[in-house]
């Protein structure tokens, strides 16, 4: 009928959540700010407290600013075979079946624009399904337990080349002007 049961509050207690943490190596400190284009790479490293127990089904890292920032292909996974694939048009790099206990992704850093930025990597750990069917790999991210994680830095930006232009009268003829370039 019209009137069925709402399943939208309905609460699924799971047996453990997956407990990720995360940090930024390499990171360049406020006080160190970037010249414009410069490039720095650095690292994103993912662990897991439980030491590998709690093996994650997918992990989706993304970042707000994807002109600043760019994964690079090879993922550090402590020796065990995960998949990893960038997917360029969602720029979301997505990292399946990860048994190891820390993940180190490398980052290149690039500094796009002038100014004071707040970057922010934002991360969804999967846990395997409960139901033990396989389809912790799907398509869909919601198959399992999940966690966010979000990890925030600040970047400033400096301009790498600064030019002003004076227009001077020129000593050798009156009518002209001659131009300082510092």
């Amino acid at each position: 009928g019209v009137y069925g049961v709402d399943h939208r509050l309905e609460l699924k207690v799971c047996e453990s959540l997956p407990q990720v943490r995360s940090r930024l190596e390499g990171w360049p400190s406020v006080s160190e700010a970037l010249l414009h284009g410069e490039l720095r790479t650095c690292t994103l490293v993912i662990t897991s407290p439980a030491g590998g127990q709690d093996k994650l089904a997918k992990l989706c890292v993304a970042t707000s600013h994807p002109a600043f920032v760019a994964f690079a292909p090879e993922v550090g996974a402590g020796g065990t075979e995960a998949k990893v694939r960038y997917d360029p048009s969602s720029e979301v790099l997505t990292i399946e079946d990860c048994t190891a206990s820390e993940l180190r992704i490398p980052v290149t850093l690039r500094a796009e624009r002038v100014g004071r930025h707040v970057i922010r990597f934002c991360m969804l750990a999967v846990a395997p399904s409960a139901a033990g069917d396989g389809s912790a790999s799907s398509s869909k991210p919601s198959s399992g337990p999940r966690q966010w994680v979000t990890v925030e830095e600040s970047l400033a930006v400096r301009p790498s080349l600064s030019f002003m232009a004076r227009p001077n009268p020129s000593f050798r003829k009156a009518d002209r002007l001659t131009l300082a370039c510092t």
